[in-house]
């Protein structure tokens, strides 16, 4: 150390600590109690219509609609038919609470079917029992 002029003693400037030496604390989210699971399944371009227009009866979004549907049927729990998925479809939206999740996960495991094939098999049996097979052009034709 050495004498300054006002009779000071200067210090040796500490090492800086690089930010590397330093542990880094991870960001963690909690997850919300509340949160909702969406599904995206593929429909017809007829079916998508009609599950259209029943949520314009109930005033709800397609959305909306087609997750109450599958929370019905999910607590329901009833035998249903097996359907060819539509590859070719539009995309259809369900979102879900945590325990029908759940519910789902456990009859998609049943099935051996990943769960946009469960929903769609659980909105096709709807649709069928709802309007008994009619397609979208005879439902058109009788209004």
């Amino acid at each position: 150390m050495e004498d300054t002029i006002f009779g000071r003693k200067t210090l040796k400037a500490a090492p800086k600590i690089f930010k590397s030496n330093r542990p880094q604390l991870k960001n963690i989210r909690k997850e919300r109690s509340d949160k909702k699971y969406d599904i995206k399944f593929k429909l017809s371009i007829n079916d998508k219509k009609l599950l259209k227009l029943k949520a314009l009866e109930h005033q709800l979004s397609l959305t909306a609609y087609c997750s109450q549907i599958v929370k019905k049927d999910l607590i329901l729990n009833r035998d249903y038919d097996n359907y060819v998925y539509d590859n070719d479809g539009i995309f259809v939206h369900a979102s879900l609470e945590r325990d029908y999740f759940e519910m789902l996960k456990t009859i998609a495991a049943e099935w051996n079917l990943s769960y946009r094939k469960a929903v769609h098999r659980i909105i096709k049996e709807y649709l069928n029992h709802e309007f008994n097979g009619i397609t979208i052009e005879y439902y058109n034709d009788t209004r």
